[in-house]
């Protein structure tokens, strides 16, 4: 095992929860509380998700840990399995903008699921699970020297193998030499290419349901004595070298390890679509309101993106007219029709019924792109937005720095009718006050004795 490997096995393996600073343990738990609440949401409102866990409730098997929104307990994996389904579709978990993952999606379904089967864990600890795991996430996506139009990985799904691993061996008080191999282990399953963004794949919305069940499946079978590669990250056949061409930083992976979380540079969602969206939407939406314009007063939309963007508005007709629900998400010109016609963006914009709405489709349609060659490929914005309106007048506004962002943070007054708005999706129908008992528990997570008194209640 090579220094870079040691540093991050030791580091999960022997920190304990009162080594982690306080600013790292508050995000945590505040991506814990955000992420459970949009699982639940998922899980009535996501129909992609039905074949996952559909099949992982079939197989049946020991009743070890649950599926949210179902009441169902099922083996560990195929329980992180069904709920990692749950955490992306709707497109409204939180971002690490800089590396360009989703931290507490990566780690938190194989957190959970090791909790309950371990059966001992308390909060504190599935909190310090999830803020050394996201951690490690997000300092995998900032090694990396290459930019992702370049190598064509889907960097949430190739890092978040190694977060679930993180989170389940934490949990699982996994040894140094264990972790090690369930890494290994993990690497050789490694997998997920950019093609799944294309608009004939429901892929991208449940990309974590395979990092769950085989981050898991890692760490059950390294506890069981499966000797993985060693070099898991740095050999000449591991992470970096075989997947990003060794185009690297090992000084950024490990400089400020175990004193500098990452977790406190994650970014928040207010609205349920691609990150790379919102500031977009957000400079719309601050000139439809400084003008106070409605849809029938704009001409025209023109925005200016990165080749990174250019994503978000390729094929344009399909971007303006998208095919299913997570192609929508992840569309400048069609979230910016939303926001046009109904002065924000919801989960039910998202329904099969309102992608047809045919006011939304004609808004997207007024918008246009051009290409700024200068931004940097791994940026998605600035979010820099000109309105032509019907009588003339060329409106701009530019975000660099959108709302949810560290920098930005979404007020407690919005995130909280986040959560409520979510819980109200869920497939699991909650009463008012059982919806306020449920979340001052996922804001308190920390202060609960078991796992178990929180799994109950999703």
């Amino acid at each position: 095992m090579s220094g870079l490997e040691h540093s991050i096995v030791q580091h999960i393996a022997d920190t304990k929860p009162g080594g982690i600073g306080k600013e790292a343990l508050a995000a945590a738990k505040a991506g814990i509380a955000d992420l459970l609440c949009v699982m639940i949401a998922a899980s009535g409102f996501c129909v992609e998700t039905a074949p996952l866990v559909d099949m992982a409730i079939a197989g049946g098997g020991a009743h070890e840990s649950t599926v949210i929104g179902h009441g169902i307990r099922l083996p560990a994996a195929m329980a992180a399995f069904a709920n990692g389904a749950l955490s992306h579709p709707l497109d409204f978990d939180d971002t690490h903008d800089a590396a360009i993952c989703h931290p507490t999606a990566a780690v938190l379904p194989a957190a959970l699921a090791a909790a309950e089967l371990a059966a001992d864990v308390s909060g504190a600890e599935l909190v310090a699970a999830v803020a050394l795991a996201a951690d490690l996430v997000c300092r995998l996506g900032l090694s990396l020297d290459i930019a992702l139009p370049q190598h064509g990985w889907t960097t949430p799904m190739t890092c978040g193998y190694f977060g679930a691993v993180a989170a389940a061996g934490k949990i699982l008080r996994l040894t140094p030499r264990e972790l090690q191999n369930a890494f290994g282990i993990a690497l050789c399953q490694i997998g997920g290419t950019q093609e799944m963004g294309r608009g004939d794949s429901q892929i991208r919305g449940v990309r974590d349901a395979f990092t769950q069940h085989v981050g898991v499946t890692a760490v059950l079978l390294a506890r069981r004595g499966l000797e993985g590669p060693k070099n898991f990250l740095g050999g000449d056949r591991g992470f970096f070298n075989q997947y990003f061409d060794g185009k690297y930083s090992p000084d950024r992976m490990i400089d400020g390890l175990g004193v500098r979380y990452e977790g406190v540079n994650i970014s928040s969602k207010p609205w349920p679509c691609c990150r790379a969206t919102h500031a977009y939407i957000e400079a719309l939406r601050d000139i439809i309101l400084k003008y106070d314009l409605y849809d029938d007063d704009i001409r025209e939309i023109r925005v200016v993106v990165s080749n990174y963007g250019r994503g978000n508005c390729e094929p344009i007709e399909a971007r303006r007219n998208p095919p299913n629900a997570i192609f929508a998400k992840y569309s400048i010109p069609f979230t910016l029709g939303i926001m046009m016609v109904k002065r924000d963006v919801a989960i039910s914009d998202f329904s099969e019924g309102a992608r047809a709405d045919p006011d939304v489709i004609a808004a997207a349609r007024k918008v246009t792109y051009s290409i700024d060659e200068s931004i940097a490929d791994n940026r998605f914005g600035p979010g820099d937005v000109e309105v032509v309106t019907r009588d003339g007048r060329q409106l701009r506004s530019i975000v660099e720095d959108p709302y949810g962002s560290p920098t930005n943070p979404m007020v407690p007054k919005d995130i909280d009718e986040k959560l409520h708005a979510c819980l109200r999706h869920g497939k699991r129908q909650y009463r008012d006050a059982d919806r306020r008992n449920l979340i001052v528990n996922l804001q308190h997570v920390d202060s609960i004795a078991n796992v178990n008194e929180l799994t109950c209640l999703i």
